[in-house]
C-alpha cells in the first residue's frame, strides 16, 4: 500500500513542476511586432500637437425659401442670412442670379470670423406662371462650399381676370376722345378698393369705374379715355388697380395711345446742290390722322420747272418734280402743296441750296 501511495505523490510533484513559459517582451520577435504600432502612435501625437491653419466655414440656416402660391403681378422678397463659423475671413464672390427677373444684393462680401450677413433677394413674378425655382449663386473661399446656390421657389398663379390684358389703344384721333373698357374680376373674392392712373402722362387720359348693380365689390368695368386735343406723339401711363384681402396687391396695367401726325412729307426739306441741274426728284405725302385727302395743285418757285401728281393705291400721294436748277435764288423758297382738306389745306416743303462740294440731303 505504501509503495503505491509513494508513487502517486512523486507523479504529482512532477506535474506541479511544469510551468508555462511566455515570450519575453524584449525578444527580437516582440520588438519587431511592436515597432509599427509605436511609430503610428508617435505620428498621431505629432499631428495632435500641430495646430490646424485658420480657415473660413460657410453656414446658412436655410438655403431655400418657398413663397407658396403668389399672384403673377406680385414681387417676392426674402433675406437669406449667411454666417462665417470659421476662424478666417469668408469671402463671397461673383454674386449672380440665373434670370433677369431675380435681383440679389449683399452689402459687404467679406465676413470676419463669427460675422453674419444678409443677402436680399427680389423675384419679380410678372409674366411668369406655374412652378418656379429661381437661384442666387456665388462662390466662396470655403473649400467645402466653393459654390453656393440659394433658391426662391413656389407656384405662380393669377388671382384675377382682366380682359383685355392692357389698355393699348393703338392710333387715336387728335381732336376726338377715344375709349377702351377693361373688365376686371377677382378670383378669390378680393374687393377692388381703388382704381387710378399713375399720372406719367398728365392730362392725356381719364378713367371711370362702373361696378355691377348686383353682386360683390370684386368686379368692375374700367373705362379709360383720351382727353383731346392731343398733339402727335406716343403717350404712356399706368392704370393701378388695388385689391383688398385676401389678395392684397396692386395690379399695374399698361396704358398706351399714339396720336399720328396729320400727314407726313418725305423729304421734309428739298436740298439742291448749288450750280447743278437735276432731272427729277420725288416727294411723298403720307396719310396720318388726316386721311382721304386730295392733292389739288402744286405751286412751284422759279427754278423748278414742273410737278406731276399721282395718287397711290394706299391713298398716299407721290409728286414728281421735273427740271430742278440749283440756283442761289432758290435758297429759302418753298414748294406749296394745296389739298382739299380744310384743316391742312396747304403743305409747305422748304427748298435749300447747299455748296456743291457738300452734296445734298433730304432727297
Amino acid at each position: 500500500m505504501s509503495s503505491a501511495g509513494g508513487s502517486a505523490s512523486a507523479s504529482l510533484e512532477r506535474t506541479s513542476a511544469v510551468k508555462t513559459r511566455f515570450p519575453s517582451a524584449s525578444t527580437p520577435a516582440t520588438r519587431r511586432a511592436r515597432g509599427p504600432a509605436l511609430a503610428a502612435l508617435a505620428v498621431a501625437a505629432a499631428l495632435a500637437a500641430t495646430p490646424l491653419p485658420a480657415a473660413p466655414r460657410f453656414a446658412c440656416d436655410g438655403t431655400e425659401f418657398n413663397f407658396g402660391t403668389a399672384d403673377s403681378s406680385q414681387t417676392v422678397e426674402h433675406t437669406f442670412v449667411i454666417r462665417n463659423d470659421g476662424d478666417a475671413t469668408l469671402e463671397i464672390k461673383d454674386l449672380r442670379t440665373n434670370c433677369g427677373c431675380t435681383v440679389a444684393q449683399i452689402e459687404n462680401p467679406a465676413l470676419a470670423p463669427g460675422d453674419s450677413r444678409d443677402i436680399h433677394a427680389t423675384l419679380i413674378l410678372l409674366g411668369t406662371s406655374g412652378p418656379q425655382g429661381k437661384s442666387v449663386m456665388f462662390r466662396t473661399n470655403d473649400p467645402d462650399h466653393a459654390v453656393v446656390r440659394l433658391v426662391l421657389s413656389g407656384v405662380v398663379g393669377k388671382s384675377y381676370d382682366l380682359t383685355p390684358a392692357d389698355a393699348t389703344f393703338g392710333e387715336v384721333p387728335a381732336t376726338e376722345s377715344a375709349t377702351l373698357t377693361l373688365d376686371v374680376a377677382s378670383r378669390v373674392g378680393a374687393p377692388i378698393l381703388d382704381v387710378k392712373l399713375r399720372g406719367t402722362a398728365p392730362g392725356v387720359f381719364d378713367v371711370t369705374v362702373k361696378r355691377p348693380r348686383f353682386g360683390g365689390k370684386d368686379k368692375a368695368a374700367i373705362t379709360v379715355l383720351t382727353r383731346p386735343p392731343l398733339t402727335p406723339g406716343i403717350y404712356r401711363d399706368e392704370l393701378l388697380i388695388t385689391f383688398g384681402p385676401p389678395a392684397s396687391f396692386t395690379l399695374p396695367v399698361r396704358v398706351v395711345a399714339r396720336v399720328p401726325e396729320p400727314m407726313r412729307v418725305l423729304p421734309s426739306t428739298l436740298s439742291l446742290a448749288e450750280g447743278r441741274d437735276v432731272e427729277e426728284r420725288y416727294l411723298l405725302i403720307l396719310q396720318g390722322a388726316v386721311r382721304g385727302f386730295k392733292v389739288q395743285r402744286v405751286v412751284l418757285p422759279p427754278g423748278i420747272d414742273k410737278a406731276e401728281t399721282d395718287e397711290l393705291p394706299s391713298g398716299d400721294w407721290r409728286i414728281r418734280l421735273v427740271g430742278l436748277h440749283g440756283r442761289p435764288s432758290l435758297d429759302g423758297q418753298a414748294i406749296s402743296i394745296l389739298t382739299d382738306n380744310p384743316t391742312f389745306s396747304t403743305i409747305t416743303v422748304p427748298v435749300t441750296i447747299v455748296p456743291a462740294e457738300l452734296g445734298t440731303s433730304g432727297q
